[in-house]
């Protein structure tokens, strides 16, 4: 999949004709957000919200969809579908760990990931698996600016020992094509809920303790806070 930067900036116009700038709000959550260790900056909400490589969406209180509800999805990668039929952004849910190890699960598995827990990113891709990680030495291209990595299974091999949260095993990945996605943010609930976007450290989207729904309540509750406050 060709991978282009997307940005979602409908009705930001809009807002601004009506004396509103969305980025007001965004500066104003994020320089607050910078006194919480593990939120980078804030990235506006509903159909202003920024999508790009390397973002986390969170999703709404009142999100049923089975895979969506109370989660945190990572964008890792976004571009034209292989066949050019579709725009195509993917992510990881972060915070939906399964019962079963990286050595249970995969064939000639790393030795240094083997005792990792595998998570699912979502309900696309058959059987494949996604390595995440921070090393910058493995030789792999960073996703956006936001200090990991995809890929490096070859490395991981060779590597006896890794730190403690520094990679992350996913199998299959949640797919939007841009309209879908588009019409995923634009959804609004009657007290004004919506999906958020946030630039995260990376410490956060490879932490391998969370259990279902612990990412999605840790970024939530930092910023429906701050917003109140």
């Amino acid at each position: 999949m060709k991978s282009f930067p997307l940005f979602f900036i409908s009705a930001v116009l809009i807002h601004a004709i009506n004396g509103f700038s969305p980025g007001l709000m965004r500066r104003r959550i994020s320089s607050q957000l910078h006194s919480v260790p593990f939120v980078r900056s804030f990235l506006g909400k509903g159909s202003e919200a920024i999508v790009r490589n390397g973002v986390v969406l969170i999703s709404p209180a009142e999100e049923f969809h089975h895979f969506y509800r109370q989660a945190a999805i990572y964008i890792y990668t976004m571009g034209e579908a292989e066949d050019g039929s579709d725009y195509l952004i993917r992510g990881l849910i972060l915070d939906h760990p399964t019962a079963f190890s990286v050595g249970e699960s995969m064939p000639n598995a790393p030795p240094a990931l083997c005792e990792n827990r595998i998570f699912r990113g979502g309900d696309r891709g058959g059987e494949g698996i996604i390595l995440l990680h921070d090393h910058a030495d493995w030789e792999v291209e960073e996703i956006g600016n936001s200090g990991v990595y995809q890929g490096g299974w070859d490395a991981a091999r060779t590597t006896e020992k890794v730190k403690e949260n520094s990679c992350k095993v996913f199998f299959n990945y949640c797919e939007f094509t841009e309209v879908e996605l588009e019409g995923l943010l634009g959804m609004k609930r009657e007290d004004g809920d919506a999906w958020m976007s946030l630039e995260v450290d990376p410490k956060f989207v490879l932490d391998g303790s969370y259990d279902r729904g612990d990412a999605w309540k840790r970024l939530r509750n930092a910023v429906m806070q701050l917003s109140a406050d």
